[in-house]
């Protein structure tokens, strides 16, 4: 049977096209042996994989694959040992990332570059973090040394060129005079949280005041603190130095009263030492008298010590006209050597062949007695140098001061002018004055002088190999001069330092006036005690309230006498300075109103001089050419340089806290 039989007919085949099918299919036979030998030949790794996975390594030499992942965080897979061999198979990559090993190696990842980010951002915060405290260094050099901050570029710069790392690693730099000033605030601030810290801790305080004017004939008040501090330690600090609009008795004392109200310790104030000037100690209307009705206690106010030996000792000399003679030489002595190098050198070159001090004549100042100590002691202690000089000299100046220095009286009069400065110098510094000895007739130079010239029947006087001009009458005459030199010292001293009661009794307060027999010590001081307490008894009033009082004067009694046994059975000292601390440490719960008393007596200023101080360093500071700094400029520049410990004890950390909080920084966290 066949199709053809339902009409299909048989179709006509060309020998042509049989070949042409059979040519065509033979192609694609070759074409598909073609494809299946590329895809043999095909299995190589494709370079784009490394930029679609960043943690792709491969190793072309043995043709493997690693996960960098595994290999940094230690994983045993074969993509971190072995190595994955298929490497043609992207699908072996995707079914390496969606294993759980490789999920958690990821987030190992990303938490190890936060980790990074972070440090580095560490590293960049604490490189400019040192780099600022290097400026800040460089900063608190120049203002210790007085010197002025435009230096602080150079000074940078200096530093830098030494290599050192807290200026180099720094990403900012801060050397300009704006920066220097924010720099400045800051360390001054510092110093001063310290200060006043210590100050809002103390039981009581007391103030010392003056005014000056500065090279621009600026009116400042100076102002300083004397305290003991919570551990028991006497300071003397500078607090700051402000402008004054009004100099008037009213004008200061509203200027102290808003620095201490604002810093709360008004209360706390209790004593008080200035000059003698009238608008400071006037008895009703000074500032002293208006501080006194507003402050728990009337203070106890002290006129400088210093300043009243400085007019005793000016007034003194009024009574004797021998004195005018000396002051002469002294003055004729000091120019003699002021405008001439020849003449200074001279002197240190003689006065280094003989083994003496290299010692300076010096000036005379008329309103800074204490200034003539320094000038009488350098002409006595140079005598010897100063002979030869004068008998060498060829000009008539040399000859006359030759002639009037080998003169005996005169020569006497002036080692017993350095005697009695000597003491009136170191007694301006102490807290009392004592007065001479009446049964020493001669002070210790004076005497050695009599001593080895023994003017008594020698016809021929020597001294230094110098024959000395001498009469009988010449020793006549010196006791007589320095009789009425010491009478009128000491009447202007009587009369400046009269007996004080107060004062009297509290030298109660220090061991080393007790008596040493404990019969006696068992009733010494109780009347003195009396004296002091009836001085604190009735606080003051203010706005018709009245203040607390500091310490208890009843239970103050109470502990007296069991002080004074404890005092002298447990203590090896009787120095205040080393008692008090521990005092304060071990028995301040025992006796805390005695020590409180103790504590008042001994922060009472008995001097101004550290105001003096205070002006000479500001002269040293505003200088001609710094005449236009700025009074909070000053006031900071004066802080430092006084106050300010040697920069290896200076607390940076602190100033840059202080710093970095003025104002938003970048940088900066």
């Amino acid at each position: 049977m066949s199709l053809l039989q339902y009409g299909f007919k048989r179709k006509k085949i060309n020998r042509n096209d049989i070949f042409q099918e059979d040519q065509i299919s033979e192609d694609e036979d070759n074409s598909n042996k073609d494809v299946k030998k590329l895809r043999i030949n095909d299995k190589t790794f494709k370079s784009k994989w490394l930029a679609e996975f960043s943690w792709l390594r491969y190793d072309e030499i043995n043709k493997k694959m690693y996960c960098t992942l595994y290999m940094r965080h230690k994983k045993k897979n074969k993509f971190a040992t072995e190595g994955a061999t298929n490497i043609s198979r992207k699908s072996a990559i995707k079914e390496h990332i969606n294993t759980e090993d490789h999920k958690d190696t990821e987030k190992l990842e990303k938490a190890r570059i936060q980790m990074e980010l972070l440090q580095k951002e560490h590293f960049s915060s604490n490189a400019n973090t040192n780099h600022i405290i290097g400026i800040m260094r460089a900063v608190y050099f120049l203002a210790k040394k007085n010197l002025p901050l435009k230096l602080l570029p150079s000074i940078v710069e200096l530093i830098k060129e030494s290599n050192s790392p807290n200026l180099l690693n720094g990403t900012i730099t801060y050397t300009n005079h704006i920066s220097g000033h924010e720099f400045l605030v800051a360390i001054s601030d510092t110093i001063k949280e310290e200060i006043w810290d210590e100050l809002s801790n103390v039981m009581a305080f007391g103030v010392m005041i003056d005014e000056s004017t500065d090279i621009t004939t600026t009116k400042h008040l100076d102002i300083y603190a004397s305290y003991v501090t919570k551990k028991g330690i006497l300071k003397t600090r500078f607090l700051c130095i402000v402008p004054l609009t009004s100099c008037n008795a009213e004008g200061i004392t509203k200027v102290l009263v808003d620095i201490f109200e604002k810093r709360k310790i008004l209360s706390k104030l209790v004593a008080f030492a200035s000059d003698g000037a009238s608008v400071m100690l006037g008895k009703n209307e000074g500032v002293a008298a208006k501080l006194s009705r507003i402050c728990t206690y009337p203070l106890i106010v002290n006129h400088c010590v210093a300043h009243r030996l400085a007019l005793a000792c000016k007034d003194a000399k009024k009574e004797l006209r021998f004195y005018e003679e000396i002051e002469s030489l002294v003055r004729k002595i000091y120019n003699y050597f002021k405008n001439s190098c020849s003449h200074i050198q001279q002197l240190q070159e003689i006065q280094s062949l003989l083994d003496d001090p290299i010692l300076k004549i010096k000036k005379l100042y008329e309103i800074r007695w204490l200034a003539w100590y320094d000038a009488i002691k350098n002409i006595c202690n140079s005598i010897p140098a100063l002979l030869r000089i004068f008998k060498e000299s060829k000009n008539k100046d040399g000859r006359e001061l030759y002639e009037r220095l080998t003169s005996w009286r005169i020569l006497a009069f002036l080692y017993y002018f350095y005697d009695i400065l000597e003491h009136v110098t170191i007694n301006s510094i102490q807290k009392e004055y004592i007065l001479l000895d009446q049964n020493q007739r001669f002070g210790q130079k004076v005497q050695t002088f009599i001593d080895e010239t023994n003017p008594f029947g020698n016809s021929s006087i020597k001294y230094m190999n110098n024959d000395l001009s001498f009469i009988e009458q010449d020793y006549n005459d010196f006791t007589i001069d320095i009789l009425e030199y010491s009478t009128s010292i000491v009447n202007e001293l009587q009369q400046r330092f009269p007996t004080r009661q107060l004062f009297t009794s509290m030298k109660i307060l220090n061991p080393r006036e007790w008596p040493k027999e404990s019969q006696e010590l068992l009733w010494f001081g109780d009347n003195e005690l009396e004296n002091i307490l009836k001085y604190y008894e009735c606080p003051n009033f203010h706005n018709n309230i009245q203040l607390p009082a500091i310490f208890d004067i009843n239970k103050c009694r109470e502990e007296w006498a069991r002080f004074k046994m404890i005092i002298t059975n447990n203590f090896a000292s009787n120095d205040i300075e080393v008692i008090l601390p521990l005092l304060i440490e071990d028995y301040i719960d025992v006796f805390p109103n005695i020590i409180k008393l103790i504590q008042i007596a001994y922060c009472i200023p008995f001097s101004s001089v550290e105001c003096e101080h205070g002006f000479s360093r500001q002269n040293k500071i505003k200088t001609k050419d710094r005449n236009s700094l700025a009074t909070n400029t000053l006031d900071m520049l004066m802080c430092i340089s006084l106050e300010g410990p040697e920069s290896k004890e200076f607390n940076y950390n602190r100033a840059y806290t202080i710093w970095s909080n003025q104002k938003r920084r970048t940088g900066f966290k």
